[in-house]
């Protein structure tokens, strides 16, 4: 570990090397920290105005000095000096609430022809988006709780403004819908709305294409499309992605399947919706 908090502006005065995430800085050694230096560019973390992990949120990747956290042009955050009371550098899980639905004929989204097929394939999509997660280091962790098969020809094509049965969610999870296709607009491959929590994420296992007939998406093409829409869930707009086509936010389908990054302050702003919510289970219960 080679995360350093310090007392004093400039990297002085009482310091301490960090060996894990710390839930409540209060009583212990510099802990109103005042800069910070991240040495290695393995590092990340994110820092917390409230204790386990609550509040407003700066996140950081090394190599980096701040040498003042509450200047932002000294890289640090308005309101941030003297003020971090929890710290944290591995990833938070989030659970995964997972509906795959058929329609009443038992026909499953996509290719898929059995449930077993399906559950692989949700399996795969959701290692998939953990990779991407893992390699823009955005300390998030998709974990699926449960995978439940549902019967709805409304929802196996459902238009993309549809609600989904109360039934189908679950308190302080993410709710991921795997449905057959969009029906309406072209080019729908998924929803996902914000604020983080009580909306569901939907991924659509063919596209609604613009063009000739539906395409059976693969299993990177959903994978892309659910980190997109997790995106939204956790309030990140298309807007986020400052018109880089690279940037997974981007609002074209096209945009999403060439994606390769999120920037450090999407990844901040996601932290920031998840570290408001108090319904959440797990590390921030």
């Amino acid at each position: 570990m080679s995360i350093t908090i310090f007392e004093d502006e400039n990297c002085k005065g009482e310091s301490r090397t960090l060996a894990g995430n710390i839930a409540d800085l209060k009583g212990q050694r510099a802990d109103k920290p005042s800069s910070i230096r991240l040495s290695s560019d393995e590092e990340e973390v994110l820092l917390f105005k409230n204790d386990d992990w609550h509040g407003g949120v700066l996140y950081l990747r090394g190599p980096t000095t701040v040498s003042d956290l509450g200047k932002k042009d000294e890289g640090g955050k308005s309101g941030f000096g003297n003020s971090i009371r929890s710290i944290r550098f591995t990833p938070f899980q989030l659970d995964l609430n997972v509906t795959v639905v058929k329609d009443a004929n038992g026909k499953l989204p996509g290719d898929w022809t059995s449930e077993a097929q399906a559950r692989v394939g949700v399996e795969d999509v959701v290692t998939g988006a953990n990779a991407f997660f893992s390699v823009q280091r955005a300390l998030l962790n998709l974990e699926i709780a449960r995978i439940t098969y549902r019967t709805s020809d409304k929802q196996f094509t459902m238009n993309k403004n549809e609600d989904v049965p109360n039934d189908w969610t679950e308190k302080g999870e993410v709710d991921v819908i795997f449905v057959n296709r969009f029906t309406g607009d072209k080019g729908i491959l998924g929803v996902g709305k914000f604020p983080c929590w009580g909306q569901t994420v939907v991924v659509a296992a063919t596209a609604n294409s613009t063009q000739g007939a539906d395409v059976v998406q693969s299993v990177s093409d959903m994978v892309y499309v659910l980190v997109h829409e997790t995106g939204h869930y956790l309030g990140l707009s298309h807007g986020s992605a400052n018109d880089n086509k690279s940037n997974i936010m981007y609002e074209s389908v096209q945009g999403i399947y060439k994606a390769q990054r999120l920037f450090p302050d999407q990844i901040e702003e996601m932290h920031e919706k998840l570290s408001r919510n108090i319904s959440r289970r797990g590390d921030r219960n």
